[in-house]
C-alpha cells in the first residue's frame, strides 16, 4: 500500500532501512520516552501487522512525519467494533500545514477501511490545541473529555 501526492510527497508503509527516521521522529513527538522504549513499541507494531501499521510521510524521498495506527476491539464514542485507531502522528515542523499529516491521516484511514473498520478513533490530549484543530481539520468530532488524577502515596 502506497499513496503519491503532488510535490513529491509519498506516504509507505515504514521500512526497514527507515527505521532510524521512525525512532528520530518518535523521539522528537515523545522526548521523554527513553530510547530503549521506543524500539520496543516500534518492534510491537512491526510484529503484529495484522492490527498495527506505521506509515511514513517522504517529500522527495526524505521522511517528514509518521502516522501509527491500530485496529482496536473498541474506541471511545464509537459505535462498531474493530475500530481503526490512530495511536500517534507527527511531521516534521518545517513541513506541518502543507498536507503531510493529511496525506498521512487518510493512508490510515484507508489501511482500517481495509481491515473492516468503519470508525476512526484518536485521542488528543486536553491541553493539545494543535492537535485538536488538526483533528478536526481531518473531520473528526470530539466524542468525550477525561482528566486523568493520581495521587503519590
Amino acid at each position: 500500500m502506497s499513496s503519491s501526492h503532488d510535490g513529491g510527497l509519498s506516504v509507505l508503509p515504514v521500512e526497514e532501512k527507515r527505521l532510524p527516521d521512525w525512532l528520530r521522529m518518535r523521539r522528537e513527538l515523545y522526548p521523554d520516552t527513553p530510547k530503549h522504549m521506543h524500539e520496543v513499541e516500534m518492534n510491537e507494531i512491526l510484529n503484529q501487522p495484522a492490527t498495527q501499521q506505521c506509515f511514513l510521510a517522504l517529500k522527495d524521498e526524505k521522511p517528514v512525519g509518521f502516522i501509527e495506527a491500530s485496529i482496536r476491539d473498541w474506541a471511545e464514542g464509537c459505535e462498531s467494533k474493530n475500530v481503526g485507531y490512530i495511536e500517534s502522528v507527527y511531521a516534521d515542523e518545517f513541513f506541518r500545514r502543507l498536507g503531510v499529516g493529511e496525506a498521512m491521516c487518510l493512508m490510515a484511514e484507508t489501511w482500517a477501511r481495509q481491515r473492516g473498520a468503519t470508525e476512526m478513533g484518536s485521542d488528543v490530549d486536553v491541553s493539545n490545541d494543535t492537535a485538536f484543530s488538526w483533528h478536526r481539520d481531518m473531520g473528526y468530532q470530539e466524542a468525550g473529555r477525561s482528566i486523568h488524577m493520581i495521587k503519590k502515596l
